[in-house]
């Protein structure tokens, strides 16, 4: 069962989940010493497209892969990007690909045994995986 196969739960991803994204983006940035684009870059869990297009100012070239179809279809346009219905655990790709795979927010439904090698065969030897997630607090603002 796939709670992400409906396409009322992908519009509802693309219009309302919050887009902290480029603050991430930014902070690996940094953290990378990445002074000019990357050819390319992978988003893994893409979902609705947030965290994808968030990479292009990492990336020349920017694929987001999803296992829901109906996320992917939802999924936000942008120059660049590229979007596939392919499961995490069975990445399609050639070998060495991408300089930067990230994942956010879709660690917890991914099989971790079978994604990571086949991470590893698709990034480059220099390469880095970006796992990131959000959380709320669980205060409101001004309550205590």
């Amino acid at each position: 069962m796939s709670y992400f196969s409906s396409s009322s739960i992908a519009i509802g991803y693309a219009k309302h989940r919050p887009y902290f994204h480029p603050c991430v983006v930014d902070k690996v940035r940094e953290y990378l010493r990445l002074e000019s684009k990357t050819p390319r870059a992978l988003d893994v869990g893409c979902g609705a497209g947030l965290s994808t297009i968030a990479l292009l100012p990492l990336a020349e070239e920017v694929v987001g892969i999803d296992s829901s179809a109906e996320m992917v279809e939802a999924a936000i346009p942008g120059e660049h990007v590229q979007y596939f219905r392919c499961p995490a655990e069975q990445l399609s790709f050639p070998a060495a690909s991408f300089q930067i795979i990230t994942v956010c927010g879709s660690l917890n439904w991914i099989n971790r045994a079978e994604f990571f090698p086949a991470a590893r065969r698709v990034l480059c030897s220099e390469g880095w995986v970006v796992i990131y997630d959000n959380v709320f607090r669980g205060a409101m603002q001004g309550e205590s």
